[in-house]
Formats: C-alpha cells, sequence, structure tokens
C-alpha cells in the first residue's frame, strides 16, 4: 500500500510477543541487522499493534486473563517503546504509533479487563507524548476499527459481545492492509 500510494520507503512487520522482554531484544537485533547498523538501528516508525484478553465482565474473568489483557497492549508497548526510545532520541527523529480500539477511549459493558488495559493504552501514549514533547519524536494514537484478525478465534465468546457496538460506531470491518492504509496516513499527517 505504501509504495501504490508513492510513499516510498520500506516497511518491515515483525511477529513478536513484546510483553516478553527476551523477545523485544531480539527484535531489536533484528531491525539493526536490517538498517546494517546505520542509525544506531533505529526505524522511522514504530507501530505498536498489539491486542489479546477475552470479553468479559470483570467478575466472569480469571485473574490470570486480566492479567493477559493487560500484558498486551499495555505492557507490550511499553517494552517496546522502552527498547526504541534511548535509540530515538539520540537521533533526534522518529515515531511511535498506538494502533488503539475503540475500547480505549469510550466504554461499554462486557469487556471491563478489556477496556482498563485499552485505557491504560491510552494514558501511556499520553504520557508518551508529554514526556516526548521536547523532542522531534511524535507519539501518535490511531483508533481503529473492527480488523479481520485471529483475534476472535483466541478470545472465544468475545464476538458476540460486539454486534451492537459496532452498530453504535457504524463502522465496518475493515481488512489488514486498509488498517495499515489507516495507520501509514496518520503518520504522514
Amino acid at each position: 500500500a505504501v509504495h501504490e500510494r508513492g510513499w516510498g520507503g520500506r516497511i518491515y512487520a515483525y511477529a513478536c510477543d513484546c510483553s516478553d522482554g527476551a523477545q523485544v531484544e531480539a527484535l531489536v537485533e533484528s531491525v539493526r541487522t536490517i538498517t546494517g547498523g546505520n542509525r544506531e538501528g533505529v526505524p522511522d516508525v514504530v507501530v505498536n499493534c498489539a491486542g489479546a484478553g477475552r470479553w468479559l465482565m470483570l467478575d466472569e474473568a480469571t485473574v490470570e486473563e486480566i492479567k493477559t489483557g493487560f500484558d498486551a497492549p499495555l505492557l507490550a508497548s511499553a517494552h517496546l517503546c522502552h527498547a526504541m526510545m534511548p535509540a530515538m532520541l539520540r537521533k533526534g527523529a522518529g515515531a511511535i504509533v498506538n494502533i488503539q480500539s475503540p475500547g480505549g477511549i469510550t466504554s461499554w459493558g462486557g469487556s471491563t479487563a478489556y477496556q482498563s488495559s485499552r485505557w491504560a493504552l491510552h494514558g501511556l501514549t499520553l504520557a508518551l507524548r508529554n514526556d516526548c514533547r521536547e523532542s522531534a519524536i511524535q507519539i501518535q494514537e490511531v483508533v481503529l476499527p473492527e480488523v479481520e484478525s485471529g483475534y476472535w478465534d483466541n478470545n472465544p465468546g468475545s464476538r458476540q459481545r460486539l454486534p451492537w457496538i459496532t452498530a453504535v460506531f457504524g463502522v465496518p470491518t475493515i481488512s489488514s492492509a486498509k488498517a495499515a492504509v489507516f495507520v501509514a496516513r496518520a503518520k504522514k499527517a
């Protein structure tokens, strides 16, 4: 999508459990290798798009499900930012884009732990934006509607709580490619 729109550049996507510090370090090393060590192996843009957690009321969730729901997106985003920001600050440029759910900017019943983790990601985004206000690092949050993925397969029973939410927002499900275009447009803006 980036080349089709004439934006240039290269995009590399990495699958990583960013709530795991060892995997984050391996990811950072992969980025350094890809860039040939140039610019301290710093990407121009880091996109945090981790998500996990069943949509449950708090009393329906186990403590482990609540913890897992916070591991991604919150801890995953925090770990990756922690690993990438020092080099971005030394470079004096870059952008961090946190992919957000509507659950991080509004609230509805039936997904307490999920929404709490998303509100925490929103808070992290705002705090990072304040931390970086004196630098050239841009901190952005992109709120996406439902994106076609394996999310619902991995979180049984959650999708049944979605239909009325989709109707309220009036936004159809989008493909991963379309989501990538939204993110690229946000970065370009």
